[in-house]
């Protein structure tokens, strides 16, 4: 089974202005224009972006954790941003390399879309953190909406890994339920890991 994608755009020496301005047109396109052909172009963007892809993680759930402090006057806890600086962006790295395993182990796939699944992920996933806090705050029904608006960037993410591996519709469903499966599991036990090993949080394991 043979995706069907675009050739990856060359790398070039790019500038900081030319990857935001890569980033900030995939993320409209992705939201404005969700089809396959869509999803197949922006993937030609993606070499050379992991950097930048770890940066916009940090970034979304600094955001997040400062606009929660902020809004119920919590006190600055600079220990519970740097415990979101640390899982964010592996929770992001091991979903990416979740897809990408499962995609070429369980189904044979020789090319490694590996640079593809986390960029387009990152550029989906990101804007809905920062929509889903914010319909957080709106009362009462906030918290539903907060956890419903979910449902439409997995939609998007099932039609992503459609158009780049040319999967079954089922086939992409499984692969994206088991990918986030795998990817919040091991976002949050290799973490863990890793401190217990280092020594910063002894006994956990």
């Amino acid at each position: 089974m043979k995706p069907q994608i675009h050739p990856r755009r060359t790398p070039q020496k790019a500038t900081p202005l030319m990857i935001l301005t890569d980033w900030l047109d995939t993320i409209w396109n992705l939201l404005a224009h969700p089809t396959p052909d869509t999803f197949q172009q922006e993937a030609r963007k993606a070499p050379g972006k992991f950097v930048s892809a770890l940066i916009w993680v940090v970034a979304a759930v600094t955001v997040v954790a400062l606009g929660t402090m902020l809004i119920y006057r919590l006190p600055f806890d600079f220990g519970t941003i740097a415990i979101l600086w640390f899982f964010a962006p592996i929770a992001f790295l091991f979903f990416g390399f979740s897809l990408d395993v499962m995609y070429r182990k369980v189904y044979g796939a020789k090319q490694s879309l590996y640079d593809e699944f986390l960029y387009l992920v990152t550029a989906l996933l990101v804007p809905f953190m920062l929509l889903s806090f914010l319909l957080s705050l709106v009362p009462v029904a906030g918290s539903y909406l907060g956890w419903l608006i979910w449902s439409y960037p997995i939609f998007l993410l099932v039609q992503i890994i459609r158009a780049l591996t040319r999967l079954k519709p089922g086939q992409a469903v499984a692969l994206t339920v088991l990918s986030i499966l795998l990817g919040g599991t091991g976002g949050f036990c290799l973490p863990l890991f890793l401190l217990a090993m280092s020594g910063v949080m002894p006994g956990v394991f």
